[in-house]
């Protein structure tokens, strides 16, 4: 395992300040009551932000306006939801962020919620500041019966307000709603990151965080946290960096992905005069955006869509492949490994090269004369100049076989049950009770051979079965079904006339 060499400097793991966010998830009013005007202005985490909510302020159920919810299916606090209603096909529904003085509003997440039946709903979304103009917009996606989140990231300028507007455009009117509304607080003038970009790749290890100082002058310095994942980020400074500071330099490794974000330390006086300064992790000072990057790559890099699953017959051949390139240019040392059972760890053994396997030091393995003993997980190993062993994914070697074998005849029906003659024990409950008839036994195609209780005969649901949970397809999306059917005259021409399906349930004519 790579050591974190930041990790062994004395640093100082911090679970760090308030955020100063407000996350709305209901009123807690009747259902189909409007939303009060000002609901969610002035509350705990964001005390210097007034909410305004439009259009509402109408009856009970007085469509054309934000409402109440309390039971809405997939929302949260208790199904609690904000519910976009509308008379008319779709309308628009707006809400306005007003900060006041010497704060910006950030306007950060919200989950759309469809009720099931509604449809596959899209939201065109735009958020605009009172100075800036259109700040950004673009359409929000939701499926039938789901609770999506959708991330904003826009900051307001200079303690302008911010009005959302939300606008249905498909799925069924008044069977869409709102909820988890994600907004912040942070003081004019923050800090602004300038590089690494956020999401940049292949950034030198001698790269330091960079950013635009502050202007508020409440703000009186910063700490700076990195991280390797963004819930634990370490704070790398012990003491307060000057309010001019722009920079800091950071010990990187290759191969990672970091998260940072400064902690903007705050005077006690928000004039900035007392002298007085919050210390790290009060929660009177405000966090900057956490931002990402990727160092550069030294490990075997290994193509994702490789090694590919294989479904073969029983004495075939099986060749993976998982094609891999070396960043430092040298030579790639492979290994190729099998798992039984990829469910249980420290499974995976090491393959070598002889009359079962071929391949097994370079990209590509090829397994001879596959058997049912060798079902199960391969995958690929890379070492190269890095010192680090990087795997490829991995992928599964499928044996055709069969699954299941009901003879459906009498002396397979067992305690209402047709047993499973594949040895696999995927028994069929039987619905009702079976009526057998002549039929063929298994292998025969002369109808002249037929004997007698060698098959079921059926002009209702009584004799039809199902198989429960087994599911012929788990491994390949595929499966292929053989049977003797002597159909003699059509009773209904809707019911009963399916031969054998894959589904969760009997419906009639399915």
């Amino acid at each position: 395992m790579q050591k974190r060499s930041w990790l062994s400097l004395g640093l100082f793991f911090s679970a760090c300040c308030s955020l100063h966010a407000t996350v709305l998830t209901g009123v807690g009013g009747s259902n189909n009551d409007p939303v009060p005007q000002d609901h969610g202005s002035f509350v705990q985490d964001t005390p210097n932000i007034a909410l305004n909510w439009s259009p509402t302020g109408g009856g009970n159920n007085s469509r054309n306006q934000w409402e109440q919810y309390n039971s809405w299916p997939l929302g949260g606090d208790g199904g609690q939801v904000y519910q976009i209603d509308s008379s008319d096909t779709y309308s628009e529904h707006l809400i306005t962020f007003t900060p006041q003085g010497g704060f910006d509003v950030r306007l950060n997440s919200l989950d759309l919620n469809v009720w099931g039946g509604g449809g596959a709903t899209a939201v065109n979304w735009t958020v605009t500041g009172s100075v800036s103009g259109e700040l950004g917009s673009g359409t929000f996606n939701t499926a039938d019966g789901a609770a999506v989140t959708h991330n904003i990231n826009i900051t307001g300028n200079s303690t302008e307000a911010l009005t959302l507007s939300l606008l249905q455009t498909s799925g069924l009117d008044s069977y869409l709603a709102l909820d988890n509304l994600n907004f912040s607080q942070l003081p004019t003038g923050s800090v602004v990151y300038t590089a690494p970009a956020n999401g940049a790749v292949e950034v030198p290890l001698s790269t330091s965080l960079q950013w635009n100082i502050a202007t508020g002058k409440q703000i009186a310095g910063y700490y700076v946290y990195l991280g390797t994942t963004p819930a634990e980020l370490v704070r790398l400074n012990s003491t307060m960096l000057s309010k001019q500071t722009a920079s800091y330099a950071v010990a990187l490794e290759s191969d990672n992905t970091y998260y940072w974000q400064i902690e903007q330390a705050m005077f006690t006086d928000p004039n900035g005069t007392s002298g007085i300064i919050h210390p790290a992790g009060d929660p009177n000072n405000y966090l900057a955006d956490t931002w990402h990057f990727a160092t550069v790559r030294s490990r075997v890099i290994f193509d994702d869509a490789y090694p590919q699953n294989i479904l073969v017959a029983a004495g075939d051949e099986a060749s993976f492949t998982a094609p891999a390139q070396d960043p430092l240019g040298g030579t790639i040392i492979y290994q190729w490994y099998f798992d039984a059972d990829p469910t249980t760890p420290e499974g995976a053994v090491a393959l070598t090269n002889g009359s079962k396997y071929t391949g097994c030091d370079t990209a590509s393995l090829t397994v001879k004369n596959a058997q049912l003993s060798d079902q199960g997980s391969y995958y690929c190993s890379g070492l190269n100049a890095s010192t680090f062993t990087q795997n490829s994914a991995s992928a599964s070697l499928i044996i055709k076989r069969k699954l299941a074998h009901w003879s459906l005849d009498a002396a397979s029906y067992v305690n209402s049950y047709y047993q499973d003659l594949s040895g696999n024990n995927n028994t069929a409950a039987v619905n009702g009770t079976p009526t057998f008839a002549a039929g063929l036994v298994d292998g025969d195609q002369n109808v002249g051979n037929a004997v007698n209780n060698g098959a079921v005969y059926f002009t209702t649901i009584s004799g039809t079965a199902s198989a429960g949970a087994f599911n012929p397809s788990a491994d390949t999306d595929m499966f292929t079904v053989s049977c003797w059917v002597n159909r003699q005259h059509i009773i209904n021409d809707v019911l009963y006339n399916v031969i054998a399906a894959k589904r969760d349930g009997w419906s009639s004519g399915s």
